[in-house]
């Protein structure tokens, strides 16, 4: 099977996920607002949402990144990947109400735990699709060096234990386990040379330095 499909799915469930947290912050009441002042003290009253909507927003942008890149490197798809997809997917749909909650109850131990909770098996979904994809090059190009798998593999899995560590964190300061939350997608946001890497998958087309699209 080829990655088309799984693609456009993929980023239909990731489109619906990002709106989903916006949907969160709420304007405020107007009955309850009388002036200019009272507005802008409702509005700041508000930041736990935007900040708990910035952060998110920011770490399903990270794993539409890395499920983009691992995409184009597999040549092709089968069912039980298919299904691994599937189940990484609804993780991903799932993050705007643990994002909810943070906005919402912003140092609580437990909002905190269920948001990291979230975060650590998202990840751990991924890391499975991609070990499933990757043991044995199984639908990765045959000539796949085992260098770079291994370097996805552990780029993978530094997030899920960094959420960890943070989690951890929150039963002796949840608030600046919020702040180690927010840090982690930021590590991410910069370019690495597996970004370089040529695409394998069937809709790569090759240009003319001989890599690919």
């Amino acid at each position: 099977m080829t990655t088309d499909r799984v693609n456009a799915f993929s980023d239909g469930v990731f489109a619906i996920a990002i709106t989903l947290l916006v949907l969160d912050i709420k304007s405020p009441s107007a009955w309850r607002i009388t002036s200019d002042a009272e507005l802008a003290q409702s509005i700041g009253a508000l930041w736990p949402r935007f900040a708990a909507y910035v952060q998110s927003f920011l770490v399903i942008g990270v794993y539409w990144v890395a499920h983009h890149t691992l995409l184009r490197l597999l040549r092709q798809v089968d069912r039980a990947f298919l299904w691994l997809n599937n189940l990484f997917l609804l993780c991903v749909a799932f993050i705007p109400f643990p994002a909810s909650l943070l906005g919402t109850f912003t140092g609580f131990r437990t909002s905190s735990l269920v948001y990291g909770t979230t975060l650590v098996v998202t990840g751990m979904a991924l890391y499975i699709a991609w070990r499933y994809a990757s043991r044995g090059n199984r639908l990765l190009a045959p000539d796949f060096p085992a260098q770079h798998r291994r370097a996805i593999t552990k780029r993978i899995l530094i997030a899920p234990l960094l959420y960890i560590a943070a989690m951890l964190v929150s039963f002796v300061q949840p608030r600046l386990c919020i702040v180690l939350y927010a840090l982690v997608p930021l590590g991410y946001i910069l370019p690495w040379y597996g970004d370089r890497l040529p695409a394998t998958g069937t809709g790569a087309k090759p240009n003319v330095g001989g890599a690919t699209e």
